[in-house]
């Protein structure tokens, strides 16, 4: 019996020798380097450093420089990691990861390999600044006026300006936009929401005479954005800019509510007919019986919205579009509806093996429309959409119009989450495809539960990015575009970053054609799916078709383009 037991731990021995060996983890790795200002070499102390995982949610890294702008990570898990370098009122110039630099790029993707020591080097500039006065026609001071510097982007298949930066000037109408990224901007100022200089610029007129307001400006010193020039902003430097706003006639909008008693709450606010991403926007008080006015309102065309509140979002709400000529509106009929009752309920499948967790997901309603009003009200609720461990995910309150879907990662995993490579497989409501074009309610009927299908067998294209000299172009913008009758849909896009060895990796593919192109841009470019954009350059791409499972590989030439105005 011994010599049996003997005999099987001598057999043993090897296998348990070779076990541990076998589930040795990867040995970890580290990050060290320092963050200076462009021109000087001075160190930058209190720069914030982290490194994100782009594969999970835990992964997480960040160290803050020192006194001699110093800095190190240790004990990092090999991986795929999003490289960001903060400091208040800096902005990234160039960083170099090794031998590699990129410019201008914040969130840059980086590779750590076991045991791999990276070595960065961030050179950070002051940001731009915008600074000057908001003066009235006679020089005098502007108090809480609102400036703002405004960019292009592409969004829900169209060109829309947005703002990127706001400020409010002071007592003596100073104002200061300070931490701007260089580039190109236009630049307005307009009077506090809801302020009316009337009495002062009319005084001793009687109170049915037309009043007189401050119209909104953009630089320089023009109120339609037709007439504007961009401003060049440059890293580290000041420029000056000086509004001088027009008093200009206005005219009266008043109306009454019908369809619901004016509650405690109900507002009524007159915005710009493209002016729903933040731009000027005036309120109106509502009287008990239901009457609204606006006392100064500058002729164009709005969007009149009205809304009271409830515990789930909103009671009742209206909207309409309204053009004011110079003669005003007077007895305007606005009634209320119940906000959005009709309750949206369906089920998240996962095709194939996957380690998501269903109750990590959220699924998102998005207005076809994008300046429609249902994208305000949808966006004033918060939880609608969580998904369950088993699926299934209800909607309490949506307004009649139609809808895309979108699903993404929660906890913190943000828009841009690969969800594990899964894809947007199916979308149907009944029997009908909703996955591109989307599903309507109307009059509260849904017609059938959203069965939504992600899908574990994406495809994936993954490459290289190579300079004009065929080096490793690190930090460049790489966009997968579909076949041109689905460039409108977003959710078919996928978009990437070269990490410091110019390779990039882009998961959850849906099946089908695309162009792969690769931006490489001196400032934020936001033009990487615009349709327009693409089929300018789409000669310069790599055309290629993906199925189930697949995986391309693609060499890309780094495409020089300009940012546009």
């Amino acid at each position: 019996m011994k010599l049996w037991a003997s005999c099987l731990l001598l057999m043993s021995l090897p296998l348990a020798a070779q076990h541990p060996a076998a589930d040795k983890p990867p040995e970890k790795g580290s990050a060290k380097g320092i963050a200076l200002k462009v021109g000087s070499d001075e160190p930058v102390r209190r720069a914030a450093l982290r490194l994100r995982s782009a594969e999970d949610d835990v992964r997480n890294y960040q160290a803050t420089t020192d006194a001699e702008g110093r800095f190190e990570i240790k004990d990092i898990e090999p991986g795929r990691y999003s490289l960001d370098v903060e400091r208040e009122g800096y902005r990234v110039h160039r960083l170099g990861v090794g031998s590699v630099w990129t410019r201008n790029r914040e969130g840059v993707p980086v590779t750590v390999g076991p045991g791999q020591k990276l070595d960065i080097v961030a050179y950070l500039v002051p940001g731009g600044v915008v600074a000057g006065r908001v003066l009235d026609a006679d020089g005098e001071p502007v108090s809480n006026a609102e400036v703002q510097a405004l960019r292009y982007v592409f969004y829900a298949g169209k060109k829309r300006l947005v703002p990127v930066g706001q400020t409010e000037s002071n007592d003596l109408g100073e104002y200061r936009l300070h931490g701007l990224q260089a580039g190109r901007y236009y630049l307005q100022a307009h009077p506090q929401r809801g302020w009316n200089p009337a009495p002062a610029l009319a005084a001793g007129s009687s109170p049915d005479s037309e009043p007189m307001v401050y119209a909104p400006m953009f630089y320089p010193s023009v109120a339609e954005l037709s007439d504007a020039t961009p401003l060049e902003i440059k890293p580290g430097e000041e420029e000056r800019v000086d509004f001088f706003l027009v008093p200009t006639r206005a005219v009266r909008v008043a109306g009454r509510l019908a369809g619901a008693t004016a509650e405690p709450g109900t507002r009524v606010m007159l915005a710009p007919a493209d002016g729903l991403f933040g731009g000027f926007r005036e309120n109106a008080k509502v009287e008990k019986d239901g009457t609204f006015q606006f006392d100064a309102v500058l002729p164009g065309s709005y969007t009149l919205i009205a809304f009271n509140p409830s515990p789930q979002g909103f009671g009742h709400v209206a909207s309409q579009k309204l053009d004011v000529g110079t003669t005003g509106v007077a007895d305007l009929a606005l009634t209320m509806a119940p906000a959005g009752k009709t309750a949206v309920r369906g089920r998240v499948r996962l095709e194939g093996t996957t380690s998501v967790d269903p109750a990590s997901l959220l699924v998102f309603l998005e207005p076809a429309e994008v300046d429609d009003f249902r994208r305000f009200m949808n966006f004033s609720r918060r939880g609608s959409g969580t998904v369950k461990s088993n699926g299934t995910f209800e909607f309490e309150e949506v307004s009649d119009g139609t809808y895309r879907v979108t699903v993404t990662g929660r906890r913190g995993m943000g828009w841009s989450s690969e969800i594990g490579g899964l894809y947007l497989k199916w979308v149907t409501v009944g029997n009908r495809d909703a996955r591109d074009e989307g599903f309507t309610i109307s009059e509260g009927r849904v017609g059938g539960p959203l069965e939504i299908v992600l899908s574990a067998a994406a495809a994936q294209i993954e490459g290289i990015v190579l300079d004009d000299q065929q080096r490793p172009a690190a930090g460049v913008r790489v966009v997968a575009a579909p076949e041109e009758k689905r460039r409108h849909f977003a959710s078919w896009y996928k978009n990437g970053v070269t990490d410091q060895n110019g390779k990039f990796v882009m998961r959850g593919v849906r099946p089908g054609a695309y162009t792969v192109l690769a931006w490489d841009s001196d400032g934020d470019f936001y033009g990487y799916n615009d349709p327009d954009k693409i089929q300018k350059y789409e000669n310069k791409g790599v055309n290629i078709s993906v199925n189930e499972k697949e995986n391309k590989t693609v060499q890309l030439k780094a495409i020089k383009v300009e940012e546009e105005p």
